[in-house]
């Protein structure tokens, strides 16, 4: 619409609605000049292109930092986790006939904290580093003549570059990156009071790659979260006995798999500053596969339980 159909609609409008009042003086109307009919039409269309900005996701720091726009806004990112994970390596249990005899111990839960710190830009790109560890013990006694304990350790640091996106009505994080990882299982024995000790360690780096979707559903910041990790580790494997048997055994170039995955729920608020904050429960199972080398040292390792997570992003 040109300025002077503009004007020409403007000055039927106020006469139409004279005419319905019908009390309406002379002295009530007042007439815009052509400067100031101007200056509004400058006034719509500077409105209509900051519309245009914030539907397109392009707004600018200083709107971020008012929480006053719904686009993506570039800043820190941090969480901390508490994964309450049960070991699986494989319970060996014999039954004599009076009853199963456990030769190995069963893991108990147990809690480990799992940490992130990164930055994320306005285009949904940005990098993160994660930690996570795992030390936990588990012993038995088979018939008071062998004292058996396991422990268990295990260390997860990534460096990594992730990248947002949506899919349908989802929000997808892909992720990628590498990981150094350190694994260790030992054994410490009494059998008819003669003390054993063994361990068998590996540490190593490699690619890692990850996907996370959140699907939000409501109006109260609900959403479904769901993840996948897997990690490829290249390194030394090392098995450590007892001195009259053999010092130590050292395999280069292993490798190490580890694969996880999470599914669960979580609940998100946007606060005043623009910042999202997040909690969220999910359930978690990890396996780490030793691969084998000749056939010996060849083990797999898997975690299980409930994780809960709380963070904040912008």
């Amino acid at each position: 619409m040109t300025l002077q159909q503009r004007a020409w609609v403007f000055g039927l409008a106020i006469a139409a609605a004279a005419s319905l009042a019908g009390v309406l003086k002379a002295k009530d109307v007042q007439f815009v000049t052509f400067a100031e009919l101007q200056q509004q039409s400058e006034r719509i269309n500077q409105l209509e292109n900051e519309l245009a900005a914030l539907r397109a996701g392009e707004c600018e720091q200083g709107c971020c930092d008012s929480g006053c726009c719904s686009c993506a806004c570039p800043g820190w990112i941090a969480g901390l986790e508490l994964a309450v994970l049960q070991p699986h390596i494989g319970s060996l249990q014999i039954d004599p006939g009076g009853g199963a005899l456990a030769i190995t111990p069963e893991f108990d839960s147990e809690a480990s904290p799992r940490i992130f710190l990164g930055y994320k830009g306005s285009e949904g790109l940005g990098a993160r580093v994660r930690y996570w560890q795992f030390d936990h013990s588990a012993q038995t006694s088979i018939a008071g003549l062998v004292d058996l304990s396991l422990r268990l350790e295990n260390h997860a640091l990534d460096f990594e570059f992730m990248q947002d996106g949506e899919f349908w009505n989802w929000d997808v994080e892909i992720a990628g990156g590498f990981r150094y990882g350190k694994l260790g299982l030992g054994i410490d024995a009494n059998i008819l009071f003669f003390p054993f000790n063994a361990a068998v360690t590996f540490e190593g780096v490699g690619p890692t790659v990850a996907m996370a979707a959140r699907r939000p559903f409501g109006s109260r910041g609900l959403a479904l979260v769901a993840g996948a990790r897997g990690s490829f580790m290249y390194g030394d494997s090392r098995f450590n006995g007892p001195q009259i048997l053999v010092n130590q055994i050292r395999v280069s170039q292993h490798l190490m798999q580890a694969w996880e995955f999470q599914v669960g729920a979580e609940w998100s608020r946007t606060t005043s500053a623009g910042s999202e904050i997040f909690a969220r429960a999910a359930y978690e199972a990890q396996v780490w596969e030793w691969a084998p080398s000749l056939g010996i040292l060849s083990m797999d390792i898997g975690y299980v339980g409930p994780t809960f997570s709380i963070g904040i992003t912008r």
